[in-house]
């Protein structure tokens, strides 16, 4: 099925979001739009510039969904072992995390993988994005639970 005449504004206008937002390397980007949805494709050189490449889609109007398949091509490798104290060591000085010894902390090929419990669902997510604005990450997995409150 071909591009209707919408996906192709759609796309373009996607695609003028993603080159005026000054935070993201889009010589590697390219789009496309079918159904409204679009489809990001191609390399950034961080895991923070996929997910606001994806963001910035996601706000295009008349955008449904996005499906954000952008790869992190690191410009230079980061060791696994570095990224893990980097993380924690951004764990430990968030004062919005209250125990960050209850969250573990696994870097495999530059991917962070949090597991553990926390109290609340804000301090996942604060733990979640501490992990992603680490140079050298290329995605993460969210294996945190949060806790019940006692009765």
């Amino acid at each position: 099925m071909g591009s209707t005449a919408e996906d192709l504004k759609i796309q373009q206008d996607v695609v003028a979001a993603l080159h005026s937002d000054v935070r993201l390397d889009t010589r590697n980007v390219n789009v496309s739009v079918v159904n409204g949805v679009a489809h990001l494709y191609g390399s950034v050189p961080t895991y923070v510039q996929k997910l606001v490449a994806g963001e910035d889609a996601e706000r295009v109007k008349g955008v449904r969904g996005v499906i954000n398949y952008l790869e992190v091509q690191l410009v230079k490798p980061v060791q696994d072992a570095e990224i893990a104290l980097d993380v924690r060591g951004r764990l430990i000085r968030d004062s919005r995390i209250r125990d960050e010894s209850a969250i573990h902390v696994v870097v495999t090929h530059g991917v962070v993988s949090l597991s553990g419990c926390v109290p609340t669902a804000e301090q996942e997510r604060d733990a979640v994005e501490d992990a992603e604005s680490i140079p050298g990450v290329v995605d993460v997995v969210d294996h945190l639970g949060v806790a019940r409150p006692s009765s």
